[in-house]
Protein backbone atom coordinates (compact mmCIF):
# COMPACT_ATOMS: atom_id res chain seq x y z
CA UNK A 1 0.00 0.00 0.00
CA UNK A 2 1.55 3.26 -1.16
CA UNK A 3 1.87 6.05 1.57
CA UNK A 4 -0.53 8.04 -0.91
CA UNK A 5 -3.26 5.27 0.53
CA UNK A 6 -2.50 5.31 4.20
CA UNK A 7 -2.56 9.06 3.89
CA UNK A 8 -6.13 9.05 2.56
CA UNK A 9 -7.26 6.30 4.58
CA UNK A 10 -6.18 8.08 7.84
CA UNK A 11 -7.26 11.31 6.43
CA UNK A 12 -10.77 9.80 6.02
CA UNK A 13 -11.04 7.59 9.78
CA UNK A 14 -9.75 11.13 11.37
CA UNK A 15 -12.86 13.21 9.53
CA UNK A 16 -15.08 10.10 10.67
CA UNK A 17 -14.09 10.80 14.71
CA UNK A 18 -13.44 14.42 14.33
CA UNK A 19 -17.45 14.67 15.22
CA UNK A 20 -16.97 18.81 15.76
CA UNK A 21 -15.32 18.96 12.65
CA UNK A 22 -12.80 21.47 13.65
CA UNK A 23 -9.56 19.65 13.03
CA UNK A 24 -8.59 17.96 16.51
CA UNK A 25 -9.71 14.66 18.61
CA UNK A 26 -11.38 16.23 21.44
CA UNK A 27 -13.03 14.92 24.29
CA UNK A 28 -15.99 15.53 23.21
CA UNK A 29 -15.20 13.66 19.96
CA UNK A 30 -14.62 10.52 21.72
CA UNK A 31 -17.69 10.57 23.56
CA UNK A 32 -19.41 10.75 20.21
CA UNK A 33 -17.85 8.03 18.77
CA UNK A 34 -18.74 5.98 22.22
CA UNK A 35 -21.88 6.61 21.77
CA UNK A 36 -22.05 5.18 18.11
CA UNK A 37 -20.37 2.02 19.03
CA UNK A 38 -22.15 1.90 22.20
CA UNK A 39 -25.44 1.88 19.88
CA UNK A 40 -24.69 -0.99 18.17
CA UNK A 41 -24.81 -2.90 21.20
CA UNK A 42 -28.17 -5.14 21.45
CA UNK A 43 -30.62 -3.46 23.26
CA UNK A 44 -30.18 -4.85 26.45
CA UNK A 45 -26.62 -5.74 26.33
CA UNK A 46 -25.51 -3.05 28.89
CA UNK A 47 -22.20 -4.42 29.58
CA UNK A 48 -21.07 -4.37 26.27
CA UNK A 49 -22.39 -0.83 25.85
CA UNK A 50 -20.51 0.12 28.61
CA UNK A 51 -17.40 -1.49 27.79
CA UNK A 52 -17.47 0.45 24.39
CA UNK A 53 -17.85 3.86 26.67
CA UNK A 54 -15.27 2.87 29.09
CA UNK A 55 -12.56 2.06 26.19
CA UNK A 56 -12.85 5.79 24.67
CA UNK A 57 -12.27 7.22 27.68
CA UNK A 58 -9.72 5.02 28.72
CA UNK A 59 -7.87 6.02 25.14
CA UNK A 60 -8.08 9.82 26.25
CA UNK A 61 -5.73 8.89 29.14
CA UNK A 62 -3.48 6.49 27.94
Amino acid sequence: MTSAVKSQKFSILFDWFDQGEDGQLTHDDLQAMAGLFAGLAAEDDHANAAAMREAFEEALFS
